[in-house]
């Protein structure tokens, strides 16, 4: 499975997280045509709390895996359901190492992760709205996918140490 090398903050792991949650979305409301009721299964969350997106992860996994193979036929990345269990791993072990960490710590480093959080969601809702204006223009498409791009951690695999 992809692992993420230097996911440290809960804020990273929360969009890393939210990323997954949305691409399973995304490709579950092009697949209703062929799969009646899909969509309804898949919705993405319209609280964005902590605990709403990990009960959304944990519903995602358990509806996807019977449909793995349809979900990989629309190009979704073929280790995508290993990918959202990674994900939520590391969000639930950032949630508990937050809780534990000093508070000067985590007040230092809240305003930035808030602040990327917020940027993020915005970036989210402006893509909705671009891509609806201009559905019918790929040029536009194509720069503002180029221009939204958000990089994530690269994935490494991981070895074991001896």
């Amino acid at each position: 499975s992809g692992q993420h090398s230097g996911t440290s903050s809960k804020a990273q792991a929360y969009l890393d997280l939210h990323e997954d949650i949305d691409a399973i979305a995304r490709t579950a409301h092009s697949m209703a045509d062929e799969i009646p009721g899909i969509e309804a299964k898949f919705r993405r969350p319209r609280n964005h709390g902590d605990e709403t997106l990990k009960t959304t992860a944990r519903a995602f996994l358990r509806d996807a895996t019977p449909l793995e193979a349809e979900f990989i036929a629309y190009e979704i990345r073929a280790d995508f359901l290993a990918d959202l269990t990674h994900d939520l791993a590391v969000f639930e072990a950032a949630e508990a190492a937050q809780g534990s960490e000093l508070d000067s710590q985590v007040a230092g480093t809240k305003g930035l992760d808030d602040a990327i959080l917020a940027g993020v969601l915005a970036v989210r809702k402006l893509d909705a709205i671009i891509r609806n204006k201009y559905h019918t223009q790929p040029t536009v498409l194509a720069a503002w996918t180029s221009a939204s791009h958000v990089e994530r951690a690269t994935r490494h695999k991981t070895t074991p140490t001896a």
